[in-house]
Parts: C-alpha cells; sequence; structure tokens
C-alpha cells in the first residue's frame, strides 16, 4: 500500500533526523506525516502518538523561541549583585498632604538607608539602617510607615523583575502549557493553588501576566525596550486583588550598564495615579558567575 512505502520512508527520515537534530521543527514535521500514514492505514493509536510527541516537540521550541526573545542576567553571567537604594524623600513628601512635622521627618529619613541584596535566582532581601533614633513615638511612627512603603515597592519591583533574571523556561521543563492562539501565545502554569498565565503577541512580548495565589489576585502589563539581546523591562501597570481590598501602581523603571549587565538605575513607583516614589540604586557589588 502507499501509505505502508510512505510510512517506511517517514521512519528512516525520523531515525536520521532525531540523531542530527532531536528537537528541531524538522522531526516535529515528520511526526505529523507519519500521523497522517496511521491514519491512512486506520491506527488512530499510534497516529495521536506521532501527534503528542510533534506537540511536545512544537512547544519545545517555542519555548526556546522565548527564552531566547528576552534579556536575562543570569545567562549573561551575574550570579548575584548587592547595591543601595536611595529614596527620593522630597519628592515622596511633596506628594503628600502637608503635615506639621513634615520639616523635621525629612531630617530623619535622609540618614535612613536601604541595601537590597539578590541572589542567582532572583530572590531578593531588604535590609535598612538608620543613623539616629527618632525624637519620638510620633517621628518614630512615620519613619515606620515611610519604610515600610519604600519596602514594599522594592519587594513588588523585584518579584516582577524575577521573571527575567533567567531563562522563562527551564530546558527540558514541560510543566507550562503553551497554547498557539493565531499567532499569539498564552502559557498556563498551575503549582498547587498557585496559578499562572502569561500573554504574548506575535513578537514574543509579554502583554499580559495573571497570577492567583492564596487569595490574592494580582494583574500585570509590563513594558519593554527591545535591545541587540532581547527584551528588557522598562515598566509595568499593576493591579492587585485580595480580601482586604484593591490597588493600581505604575511602576517605571530606567535600565543602566553596570559591569555589563543591564541593571536598574532609577524605579520609581506611582501610587493612587498621583503619589510618585523614586527610588535610585547606586554602589553596585557585582558577583559573576566563575
Amino acid at each position: 500500500m502507499p501509505s505502508t512505502k510512505a510510512e517506511g520512508y517517514y521512519r528512516r527520515a525520523l531515525t536520521i533526523t532525531e540523531k542530527l537534530a532531536p528537537r528541531s521543527l524538522l522531526v516535529a514535521n515528520i511526526l505529523d506525516n507519519l500521523a497522517k500514514t496511521a491514519d491512512m492505514r486506520n491506527d488512530p493509536a499510534m497516529a495521536e502518538d506521532y501527534r503528542k510527541r510533534s506537540v511536545v516537540i512544537r512547544h519545545g521550541e517555542i519555548r526556546g523561541r522565548m527564552n531566547r526573545a528576552y534579556y536575562h542576567v543570569k545567562s549573561e553571567g551575574l550570579a548575584g549583585f548587592r547595591c543601595q537604594v536611595v529614596p527620593d524623600w522630597d519628592a515622596l513628601l511633596n506628594n503628600l498632604k502637608p503635615d506639621p512635622t513634615g520639616v523635621e521627618l525629612l531630617g530623619y529619613l535622609r540618614q535612613t538607608h536601604f541595601e537590597v541584596s539578590v541572589g542567582p535566582d532572583g530572590a531578593s532581601s531588604v535590609s535598612r539602617q538608620s543613623e539616629v533614633a527618632p525624637p519620638n513615638e510620633q517621628i518614630a511612627a512615620r519613619l515606620r510607615a515611610a519604610s515600610a512603603a519604600i519596602e514594599q515597592v522594592l519587594t513588588g519591583y523585584f518579584q516582577m523583575a524575577t521573571m527575567f533574571v533567567g531563562p522563562l523556561f527551564s530546558d527540558g521543563d514541560e510543566s507550562a502549557k503553551v497554547e498557539d492562539l493565531n499567532g499569539q501565545y498564552r502559557i498556563s502554569q498551575k503549582q498547587g493553588e498557585n496559578e499562572a498565565l502569561i500573554s504574548m503577541d506575535r513578537d514574543l512580548m509579554i502583554t499580559e501576566v495573571k497570577v492567583s495565589m492564596s487569595g490574592t489576585e494580582v494583574t500585570l502589563v509590563p513594558k519593554f525596550s527591545k535591545s541587540p539581546k532581547g527584551y528588557i523591562a522598562t515598566g509595568f501597570d499593576g493591579k492587585f486583588s485580595t480580601a482586604a481590598g484593591n490597588a493600581e501602581v505604575v511602576v517605571e523603571i530606567e535600565n543602566q550598564e553596570v559591569e555589563g549587565f543591564a541593571l536598574p538605575k532609577t524605579v520609581t513607583a506611582i501610587a493612587q495615579g498621583k503619589v510618585r516614589i523614586p527610588l535610585s540604586f547606586t554602589n553596585y557589588e557585582i558577583k559573576k558567575h566563575n
């Protein structure tokens, strides 16, 4: 039968191609043709097996292109860093309603220092130190509130930035489901009660990220600039929904080159559409992979 001859040809081609390029689209195309020949000889189980193997390869190829579309500091050799973060306290206080303690508070805020440490996989920790103790509880309470706001901005930023420390998908990771929607893509992944949904356009640029976890719903609309090494995040619009209420924030990111790596220079959070919280990143200590 013609289908049998064709199947024999495709099987031989598959054997050779899998040795040369086991994850190539050529292998997927051959598997698709084998599925058609299996259909012709009324073997639906074998046809389904061929198609499933083809889908795995095609999704792997898409994941590879997605990884290559973005700039990753880990892939460039960064193993972590430590830096100082300096808030623009004058700008922050100017956005808030007048307060009789403002002038006195500003002097203590300027003597509060923040440090961020980021590990090889993007996990971050924020610490702060104050050069002087507040003179009274009123000033102390406002210092705690202002410092907590800065730490919240930093934590939120680095949680988002973790996505782009390393490749979006590790080699051989098939836990994420990739759907091709007429040239656009949707990636879904679930771990326990946590679920993530990422949407991409035809140029593989992320257009939206939705995360559901422990009673919290997060929607991010990231913004990117294109570099020779891939997309680099320049900001995002975020919506957060919890049992306590809803919040919206816009984050603007200006990057700089530090020892060959694109790292944040300033991160400005805009809360409630008007309160600007500018943060400058300085005094980087870089750790590179050996």
